[in-house]
């Protein structure tokens, strides 16, 4: 009876049987903490993406930005000189400019060119010239030609006028006839050169000189053009400062023919322009409105779908077609031109009207989209582009407040994941104090186990000397 009534309470409390409280401790533990840290963790890395995804929606902002420069920047994208007879005179620009000044006639009456002078016939390039010294008078100095028994043969004459380095080229050429020197200068009126006896010349070198034997082939003399009426000389065939940006090279003079020199625009590059800027843009389109596209029942928004900066980016975006680029002329906006806006926000191109404004006026669509001076009132596509990038990502160092949108949505994503971060600190924490608590509190059971478990030995032993005296 006794023996009954004491298995049934030890039974009951569980005594007698081994407990492992480290693991229960572990799994209340676990049960609390894995919820929590479930939210915590998703609430981190929905930060994270959203983090991620602005700075990639500002790259690619970026990336459409540099693209559209680099375009703008190309030299067919304006107007380029041109020439109506390019065997007389080619043009080029010097470098990116206002052509406002052409067209403009030119006529090329005479060309630049060099002295060339000539000796008389020898027999070959070794045939002797004779003993002395010979004065080379050029634009730059006087050069002493010193002729001796070393170097006293024809060749040797041209090698010595080649090692003065005095701006004349000597060659011997040879024919059927025998061998001459032949020397020329520098191009222009001011290369003129002479070549004289420096009063030690005997009477076979003195055939060399300029009033001996030399002869005249061609006199050095500045080229003569005449632009719109106006006689001008120049040193070189290839003028740089007649017309303002335009290089002129020379080809050939014909006196009394006038050709013409216009700006040629670039209606072809210019129409190729704005549909890889249309390409572009509505790349860059596609990828903010996957970033902030709503969910529905059935599907999931996208990761910035509410995200008030890029909603404003996109608006600014959406702008660029009625944005002014220039503050005057035939064509001021991108609408103007054929440049629209479809009702997915993506840009399109009304082929006709584009054809039409660069076929009425070229310059003008060219001056809007890519002005030679870029100001306020004439910011160009890429002003305009420029503008929008400042207000979504300027840093104001002196106050945060003044700060682009882009800048400000960093930033309160980074918040928001710093209180995350010190809310998983404080989780933590609190995780580690109810842990030590647990095994506090079954530390005390096990404890007091023990002590029961000594009492149940005591009791069972009792009984048991109870049983035998009973016997």
């Amino acid at each position: 009876m006794v023996t009954s009534v004491s298995s049934g309470i030890t039974s009951a409390l569980g005594l007698g049987y081994g407990i492992d409280s480290a693991s229960i401790v572990s799994g209340l533990v676990s049960a609390v903490r894995g919820p929590k840290e479930q939210v915590l963790s998703a609430r981190e890395s929905l930060v994270s993406a959203q983090i991620s995804a602005l700075a990639n929606a500002s790259g690619a902002l970026d990336t459409f930005s540099k693209a559209l420069s680099e375009l703008l920047a190309d030299s067919s994208y304006s107007g380029n000189p041109a020439s109506s007879d390019s065997s007389i005179a080619a043009v080029k620009l010097t470098q990116e400019g206002d052509l406002s000044n052409l067209p403009i006639a030119l006529e090329v009456k005479a060309l630049a060119t060099s002295q060339v002078l000539k000796s008389t016939t020898l027999a070959n390039s070794g045939t002797a010239v004779g003993i002395g010294t010979l004065t080379l008078a050029t634009s730059s100095g006087s050069y002493a030609i010193t002729i001796d028994s070393n170097n006293n043969t024809l060749a040797g004459l041209a090698t010595a006028i080649n090692d003065a380095d005095a701006g004349v080229t000597a060659t011997v050429v040879t024919d059927s006839s025998g061998a001459r020197l032949v020397l020329k200068g520098g191009v222009g009126g001011s290369e003129a050169f002479t070549l004289s006896d420096s009063g030690d010349a005997d009477a076979d070198l003195q055939r060399f000189t300029s009033t001996g034997g030399l002869t005249q082939v061609r006199p050095a003399q500045n080229a003569t053009i005449v632009l719109d009426g106006v006689e001008t000389s120049f040193a070189s065939n290839t003028i740089v400062d007649a017309i303002p940006n335009v290089t002129i090279d020379l080809m050939k003079a014909i006196p009394g023919s006038t050709i013409t020199i216009s700006e040629e625009q670039p209606t072809k590059s210019m129409r190729g322009l704005v549909g890889e800027f249309v390409d572009a843009y509505n790349g860059l389109w596609k990828s903010l409105s996957a970033l902030t596209v709503a969910g529905t029942s059935e599907t999931k928004g996208g990761i910035l779908a509410s995200d008030y900066s890029i909603r404003q980016m996109k608006g600014m975006l959406s702008k660029l077609t009625s944005t002014p680029l220039a503050a005057s002329g035939t064509f001021t906006t991108l609408a103007q031109i054929g440049v629209q806006t479809t009702k997915e926000g993506t840009l399109k191109i009304d082929a006709a009207a584009l054809d039409k404004a660069l076929d009425d006026n070229a310059a003008a669509v060219t001056a809007m989209i890519n002005p030679f001076t870029q100001d306020a009132s004439n910011p160009g596509l890429a002003g305009a582009l420029e503008a929008i990038k400042t207000r979504l990502q300027n840093v104001d160092p002196n106050d945060e407040r003044n700060s682009g949108m882009l800048v400000a949505a960093k930033k309160r994503y980074e918040a928001v994941r710093e209180k995350i971060e010190a809310e998983q600190e404080r989780f933590e924490e609190s995780m580690a104090n109810y842990e030590e608590r647990l095994s506090a509190t079954f530390s005390a059971m096990d404890t007091k186990l023990a002590t029961l478990k000594a009492s149940q030995n005591y009791l069972e032993q009792q009984i048991k000397m109870w049983n035998s005296s009973d016997d």
